[in-house]
């Protein structure tokens, strides 16, 4: 269940973000919080796939999607989808699905990511992540070639 998923921590297949957009000190939307997520998000893609959970603290603290302020789920699942078409890119969408789940009065959203099959890049900055350990990486421009070519041998 996702709870024994929780349980176990965070891992190189498992990451855990609080909140999609509010940063919880102070209490407002902030961009580079969007962005942690879609780091993990592209790491997993590039690297073995993973799970991303949204609403559960760095400690598995069950935090809940209902810090991020959305009227309702589905505008919450609107915001995540949109920034992922946006950010890495909506050709991305086989390799990512969501389920909602429900523990005690609180939301999580895990985010189920595959392992892609081209490399995905984040933003106009088109930087390159991958899952090392129990975070995502940002390879440099000779990392990021060596990697693919490995990674991606028919690319």
């Amino acid at each position: 269940s996702f709870i024994s998923e929780i349980e176990k921590g965070e891992n190189e297949h498992t990451e855990f973000k609080s909140t999609l957009r509010v940063c919880l000190k102070e209490n407002q939307n902030k961009g580079y919080i969007t962005d942690a997520c879609m780091k993990t998000i592209a790491g997993f893609m590039n690297s073995e796939g993973g799970t991303l959970f949204i609403g559960v603290g760095d400690e598995g603290n069950i935090i809940g999607i209902e810090a991020d302020k959305f009227q309702n789920q589905d505008k919450f699942l609107l915001f995540l989808k949109d920034k992922i078409g946006n950010e890495i890119g909506k050709e991305y969408s086989p390799y990512w699905k969501t389920q909602i789940h429900k523990y005690e009065s609180k939301t999580i959203c895990e985010v189920i990511i595959k392992k892609s099959e081209k490399p995905a890049y984040l933003g106009k900055s088109g930087d390159f992540f991958i899952r090392h350990g129990p975070s995502s990486e940002k390879l440099s421009n000779r990392q990021t070639v060596d990697y693919i070519k490995h990674r991606f041998p028919n690319f």
